[in-house]
């Protein structure tokens, strides 16, 4: 299984979906982690308080890049509650029992729980996304 996430992991940082320049959408935030270089930044396009476009843009390594991919894939229609929600979430399962999953669409990276130093590149493109979303 752990094979499977691997590959999942590879193909979003060699293919990440929703990858691109950010300065034409109108609300954007950018996160770093100055201790690997991982830097992201985010760009969204709200209506009615849900995101309806979403890009990204930066360098990290394969687990930052590969979570910014995989999160694209699944904000679409989801408001910045949900995604507060989903940041908890993720942060939460990090630091569980071994058996608990990180939260869709980050379930993949799951296996990352038991490397700590690479917890932060895992939740950077969530820190850009909560910043760039307006407060409810």
């Amino acid at each position: 299984m752990e094979a499977l996430y691997r590959d999942q992991i590879l193909d979003h940082y060699r293919h990440p979906r929703n990858y691109g320049p950010v300065d034409d959408l109108p609300v954007t935030a950018e996160a770093d982690n100055p201790l690997c270089g991982d830097r992201i930044r985010m760009g969204l396009r709200l209506v009615d308080g849900r995101i309806e476009e979403v890009r990204f843009h930066g360098r990290g390594c394969a687990v930052c890049m590969a979570a910014a991919s995989l999160l694209t894939e699944h904000l679409p229609g989801l408001d910045a509650d949900t995604v507060t929600a989903l940041e908890q979430a993720a942060r939460d399962a990090l630091v569980a029992d071994a058996g608990t999953p990180l939260p869709s669409p980050l379930e993949g990276l799951s296996a990352l729980r038991d490397h700590p130093a690479r917890h932060r590149c895992l939740l950077l493109p969530l820190e850009a996304l909560l910043a760039a979303l307006p407060p409810e």
